[in-house]
């Protein structure tokens, strides 16, 4: 059968070939082949940059108020076809040499090759400016180092389909790939048949990660992560996993909580254990709080934490005290009623237990400390809560330091956000922060575990201890000023269209908007890591370096000392501030409520991919562009 002239590609064997460690062939390609692939290719990109310039041309004059189609589908080619054409990893090296006629293919069909783990590599390092929404990689050798490669780079890409039948993926490169999913918020089709046969435990969890609603985060957090739905210790403050497997089970778990706990129920009408803990410790998922706060959770746990049911079992009682904390422990009401009801010397008192006799149960079990944190950081959040929690800051510093020995997922960060919140509102004074010692270690353990390669959510710790190091060693009360431009000093660095200002909690919707924005030609200010030892000067440059500041709306944002000072300073100097809301339902209160009254507000809390991008348009077209 004669092979389609238009792509031609031969992979030499035998003389002057090489293997590398995965034996995978990694000669050269025939100078005449290669001759020949780069003449179709040149015809090919050359009537592709004609009609992209026609296009911007239109483009150019239908913002000007005259009729042009303005369609970018115009511009896209529908397909880029190498079918069975013997494409080896040298071959995919002149191919995307090509850079902007491939990225902007919609279909890439590189089925029946030999691209093997090298190649599959090189394609997968273009999806991140591409707009392939299909790419065939079927029968091409590819094991699981491939396949891990491609689980890295479809959480920044457009692709909705990926076909990789017939090739020798394992179990292990097929939980790298369905582990990726979830984040590649336009994947929608992901066949895997053919590569070796799928347990019935994968094959499940491959349907749930196709159908689940998809989420924002960075790439280099996927690979290697594990999360289980319920742990002890419970997950990180921020981890929003299955939104929405979660909000299942938590209504579900409500209707039952609701229909057998009331105190006129009497003792026939009292929650078993396992009901009132599994309930708590969906309380400790940052994702489902909004959502059961628009409930009666709290009011129905108040009785149980108070201890106002008879015959109630003591751990049930901790535990819904636990649970109410986490709900409402953050709102001025909310800590009130824990305060006045005991609930929060309840809890307390379990804090003291867990750290002065961690071998000894406190109301029937013990108690993991950094589970006992948890609605420790709640409560920190609230200035209401420091009269109350200052007798407990020695307690609090003590469970700190321990959390800090431990590499758990969590624990750091939950240590040091409790520390921000208690230094910030001044629930523990400055003579009893152990300084150098303790600040330092925190910077120092994030650092590491880092290197390590644990969750990032450790580099957020780094920042918040950053934070504190600067608070106490600028200031002689253990504090900074809201306001940084006590701080600031000449600018340094080159001037960008936009800095994104966010908090930890929603970092992984403002690293998507910077992808985003950067796709549009948008320059950008993102501190990801915030382990600069001088981060106070370092937030003032890039302020005074950018154009204009998008503040990323949540509640969380508007807790955070860091985040204030950022908004503060930004409206000091006049600079144009474009609120986005980055936590769904939230409205802007208080001071962040003040600073963004009366300007546009856009949504990007929907975790949909092509309405995320479309959104992301408006906002350069209104916003950022001159």
């Amino acid at each position: 059968m004669a092979k389609d002239p238009k792509a031609q590609i031969t992979t030499l064997s035998g003389e002057g070939s090489t293997e590398n460690s995965e034996g995978e062939s990694a000669t050269k390609m025939d100078p005449k082949k290669e001759k020949s692939l780069r003449k179709k290719l040149d015809k090919a990109d050359k009537a592709f940059r004609k009609r992209k310039a026609k296009y911007l041309k239109r483009r150019k004059k239908n913002k000007s108020g005259k009729a042009a189609e303005n369609s970018t589908n115009y511009l896209r080619n529908k397909k880029i076809n190498f079918k069975g054409k013997q494409l080896s990893p040298a071959g995919v090296k002149v191919l995307i040499s090509y850079a902007d006629y491939v990225a902007n293919t919609l279909s890439l069909i590189l089925s029946k090759n030999e691209l093997g783990d090298s190649g599959t590599a090189a394609i997968a390092e273009t999806l991140k400016n591409s707009y392939t929404e299909v790419l065939d990689l079927q029968n091409n050798n590819i094991t699981d180092k491939g396949a891990k490669s491609l689980a890295k780079h479809l959480p920044q890409s457009r692709v909705r389909e990926l076909l990789l039948q017939n090739n020798k993926i394992s179990e292990e490169g097929i939980k790298q790939l369905i582990a990726a999913i979830p984040f590649s918020v336009e994947l929608r089709k992901l066949n895997i048949s053919k590569n070796t046969k799928l347990s019935k435990d994968l094959k499940k969890q491959l349907k749930k990660a196709l159908r689940a609603e998809k989420t924002f985060k960075p790439p280099e957090e996927l690979i290697d992560e594990t999360k289980a739905l319920e742990s002890n210790p419970p997950p990180a403050p921020n981890d929003d996993t299955d939104k929405r497997g979660l909000e299942k089970k938590a209504n579900g778990l409500l209707s039952r909580l609701l229909n057998s706990s009331k105190p006129s129920c009497g003792s026939d009408g009292k929650p078993d254990s396992a009901l009132v803990a599994k309930f708590e410790s969906l309380t400790n998922y940052s994702s489902v709080i909004p959502m059961l706060r628009d409930t009666q959770a709290a009011e129905v746990l108040m009785p149980l934490a108070s201890g106002e049911i008879e015959g109630l079992a003591p751990s049930d009682q901790v535990r819904a005290a636990m649970a109410v904390a986490n709900l409402v422990g953050d709102t001025n009401e909310g800590a009130k009623r824990l305060r006045d009801l005991g609930i929060l010397s309840l809890l307390l008192a379990q804090l003291q237990n867990t750290i002065e006799k961690p071998n000894e149960p406190f109301k029937g079990v013990k108690w993991d400390l950094g589970h006992v944190m948890v609605p420790m950081l709640a409560l920190s959040t609230n200035s209401t809560n420091a009269e109350a929690l200052k007798p407990a800051s020695d307690l609090i510093l003590s469970a700190s330091a321990t959390l800090l020995d431990k590499d758990r997922p969590g624990d750091v960060e939950r240590a040091v956000n409790s520390l921000g919140h208690l230094t910030a509102t001044g629930q523990i004074p400055s003579d009893k922060i152990q300084t150098q010692v303790m600040l330092r270690n925190v910077r120092d353990r994030a650092a590491r575990l880092d290197k390590k390669g644990v969750d990032n959510t450790y580099l957020n710790a780094g920042f918040e201890a950053a934070s504190l190091m600067e608070a106490i060693e600028q200031t002689e009360n253990g504090k900074v000023p809201l306001r940084i431009s006590k701080l600031a000093s000449k600018p340094a660095g080159v001037e960008k269209d936009v800095m994104i200002s966010y908090s930890w909690a929603q970092k992984p919707v403002a690293k998507h908007l910077k992808i985003q924005l950067e796709r549009r030609g948008i320059t950008v200010h993102f501190d990801e890591h915030f382990m600069s030892a001088n981060i106070y000067q370092k937030m003032a440059s890039a302020i005074q370096t950018s154009k204009a500041i998008i503040v990323c709306a949540s509640h969380e944002y508007r807790l955070s000392a860091n985040c204030q000072r950022e908004a503060n300073f930004s409206a000091d100097l006049k600079k144009k501030i474009v609120p986005v809301i980055a936590q769904e339902g939230y409205q802007p209160e208080d001071w962040l409520g003040f600073i963004v009254a009366g300007l546009l507000y856009y949504d990007l809390s929907i975790l949909d991919g092509r309405k995320f991008s479309e959104t992301v348009e408006t906002i350069v077209t209104n916003e950022l562009r001159d």
